[in-house]
């Protein structure tokens, strides 16, 4: 059996040379993606924690570029697998942004296993394939600027201008093709992932070993989000009040939209089906504190009923086809309303989980960009297949999408930089009490899988 340091140096000697091959054939995704597994790898030795992945991590580092070899001999030397297309990109494509994937995802693993063992952060073994998922996605949509640069320098069209309607944009489907496969892809990852390690504790997945130096207990520096003086936040009232004029407001004048777009012959079917569902949408919150499931704060109210209104607007009012940059203004004010939803998600996790998931510090700020990344690749994958399947035309372009995407990224950013100095002087437990939540809704984030019934 290998001893741990002759498999990493092994693994590091694959990524090596497959991050200088991807150099020279000017394959920048592979060559970030071995750059990242790299990192991950030293990371350990470079902190001197005094532990290491524990071997079936290591070896999973090597199985991604021993498939791309593996792949590219069979094509050239077997069957020429490449030749044969998927609405019109070869299968190659496919597959190689798979091997990413499954790369990434390993990649990601190895960054929620250092961040739960030495870097404040603490997540179940669900949390850790979840993150893992999201690392995959996140890199995805790194895949697709370079694809944009790419397509820019080869001549594609990639531009509005450069399509007339109904023409075919083959230089979408190029794009998508990596954020499109990893949605997939990790999905089925993390399936698999989350049955390995389903018998498995958290402290298999390293073992402590004599990195440079024999290693010390180390105090870990207190990193909670609740500092010691903190601003309390009061508890709103139970009754109508502000939140919900705003709510009601926004649905009527949405619905009135929707009524006045049908009248004036402007939209039908699809367009005034999303009015209404926007419309009654703005009544979910209302919903959800009157029936005392869950009470909103104020601010994020107005950012849903901002976000719906918006996008309202411009789908019955035509103001998507007419403002140019409607689209990036829409994209960045929901990426705004997701991000808050994310933390909202997340400090409930880490009030009520009864200490099995910790955020501190800064690391939810990073968990929510990662998540919004993955999110953001989500949500152009559903418009690229409601593209190919109903004909319509909602990423009009590559750059539409390459611009929905840096809209989507800079809403989260502002978000998980505003909340992170937020939470510096605010304690994250008084916020979530002001939400109210529902006893059986804190008794899900407590045990959302019942795994403490079982054992009972």
């Amino acid at each position: 059996m290998f001893q741990i340091k002759t498999l990493v140096a092994t693994s590091l000697a694959v990524s090596t040379a497959m991050a200088v091959v991807a150099l020279l054939m000017g394959d920048w995704m592979w060559f970030v993606v071995d750059l990242l597994s790299i990192m991950l790898l030293i990371l350990p030795y470079y902190k001197d924690v005094g532990y290491y992945y524990n071997r079936r991590i290591v070896w999973m580092t090597m199985v991604a570029p021993a498939l791309v070899v593996g792949y590219y001999l069979f094509d050239h030397l077997v069957f020429p697998v490449g030749d044969f297309t998927l609405l019109d990109v070869s299968y190659s494509e496919y597959i190689n942004a798979a091997f990413q994937a499954l790369q990434c995802f390993t990649s990601g693993f190895m960054l929620a296993v250092l961040m739960d063992r030495s870097f404040g952060m603490t997540l179940t073994k669900r949390w850790m394939v979840l993150f893992a998922m999201m690392i995959s996605l996140a890199v995805s949509v790194l895949d697709l600027f370079f694809m944009f640069v790419n397509l820019y320098v080869g001549g594609y069209p990639v531009f509005n201008g450069d399509f007339q309607h109904g023409e075919e944009r083959y230089s979408n489907r190029l794009l998508i093709v990596s954020p499109f496969v990893a949605t997939f892809a990790s999905a089925v990852y993390a399936i698999i992932a989350a049955k390995m390690v389903k018998h498995h504790n958290k402290s298999e997945f390293t073992q402590s070993v004599e990195l440079r130096r024999p290693a010390t207990p180390k105090q870990r520096p207190d990193r909670s989000c609740s500092p010691k003086e903190y601003k309390p936040v009061h508890v709103p009232d139970k009754g109508w009040g502000l939140d919900d004029a705003i709510c009601i407001v926004a649905c009527v004048v949405i619905l009135g939209m929707s009524i006045l777009s049908v009248s004036a012959g402007l939209k039908m079917t699809y367009e005034v089906n999303t009015g209404v569902f926007c419309g009654l949408f703005c009544l979910v919150p209302v919903a959800l504190k009157h029936a005392h499931i869950i009470t909103l704060p104020k601010t994020f109210i107005i950012a849903i009923a901002v976000a719906i209104f918006l996008h309202a607007y411009g789908v019955l009012l035509l103001r998507y086809d007419v403002l140019v940059y409607y689209d990036t203004v829409t994209h960045t004010v929901s990426s705004v309303v997701v991000s808050m939803c994310v933390y909202y998600t997340l400090m409930c996790y880490h009030a009520y989980s009864n200490g099995k998931v910790n955020f501190s510090g800064w690391t939810m700020s990073i968990f929510v960009a990662v998540i919004m990344m993955g999110f953001s690749a989500y949500w152009e994958v559903f418009e690229y297949i409601v593209d190919i399947g109903f004909g319509t035309n909602m990423q009009y372009s590559p750059f539409d999408t390459l611009r929905d995407m840096l809209a989507n990224t800079f809403g989260s950013l502002c978000v998980s930089i505003t909340v992170g100095f937020y939470l510096r002087s605010h304690d994250l437990r008084e916020i979530v009490k002001s939400f109210q939540l529902h006893p059986r809704l804190m008794a899900f984030i407590q045990d959302p899988f019942g795994e403490n019934k079982r054992v009972e």
